[in-house]
């Protein structure tokens, strides 16, 4: 190829170039201003939800900085918590397999539920 043949395929790639980065620039602005708008609408709710779910730091105080038995007590309290969950969903369990024991499904109703479903 003659030289200024390459000569206009680099002026033509430095065209697209350029014109790719115009291109990202500006989507990029405007979608940074679609960011802005959409985050101005939704701070309010943010901060709203923000002041709910913060709790009061002057009663908060570090497991570290207070005595031992304090610490345990916190400890048991949420453990026994624990052990009434546990409980609670053992009993949840316990009673469905009981209801299902008192009142079975019965054989035949199946037999012919697999008959019509393969049909």
């Amino acid at each position: 190829m003659r030289w200024w043949t390459w000569l206009i395929l680099v002026i033509l790639a430095l065209a697209v170039f350029i014109l790719a980065v115009v291109y990202v620039v500006r989507r990029g602005s405007d979608l940074a201003q679609q960011i802005s708008g959409s985050m101005g609408k939704a701070s309010p709710y943010l901060e709203q939800m923000q002041q709910l779910c913060l709790p009061d730091r002057t009663e908060f105080r570090p497991a570290f900085t207070e005595p031992i038995r304090v610490s345990a007590s916190r400890y048991s309290k949420k453990h026994e918590a624990v052990i009434r969950r546990k409980q609670a969903n053992q009993n949840r369990h316990a009673d469905t397999w009981n209801r299902w024991q008192s009142q079975p499904i019965p054989a035949t109703d199946l037999a012919e539920e697999s008959k019509t479903s393969i049909r």
